[in-house]
């Protein structure tokens, strides 16, 4: 049997006020009932997401919490916050690893990208 992990990190950090980080950190402390692994951290007027407790799942994140990032997107003009989502199992065997990317939109959404091939099997 093997353990798998998983590690979410956001594609950069963001400047806030300490009131709106601290709401977006309790939104995700509160969430406790959705088993979603995101922390953060507040640092010099800037907020960083992320995930490395060993299981992450963006899509269990609150809608107050994605409210919350959003809000803070508007605030900075921004349309989006890039993340990525890694995971990993402690033993190689097939489908062992991989990964995922979604944004956090300004209007309190959430999208995981989807990933599309465009090699034409049939001329293989």
């Amino acid at each position: 049997m093997s353990n798998t992990y998983s590690v979410f990190a956001a594609h950069d950090s963001f400047k806030c006020s300490q009131e709106l980080a601290d709401r977006i950190i309790a939104s995700l402390e509160t969430d406790e009932d959705e088993l979603h692994g995101i922390r953060a951290e507040y640092n010099g007027g800037e907020l960083y997401l992320y995930g490395d407790d060993g299981y992450v799942d963006p899509n269990n994140l609150s809608d107050t919490t994605l409210k919350c990032i959003g809000e803070a997107l508007r605030a900075l003009g921004k349309p989006c916050l890039g993340w990525g989502v890694a995971w990993y199992s402690d033993k190689c065997r097939p489908a062992s690893c991989g990964g995922c990317t979604g944004r956090f939109y300004s209007d309190g959404s959430m999208e995981t990208a989807e990933a599309v091939f465009n090699h034409d099997l049939s001329k293989s």
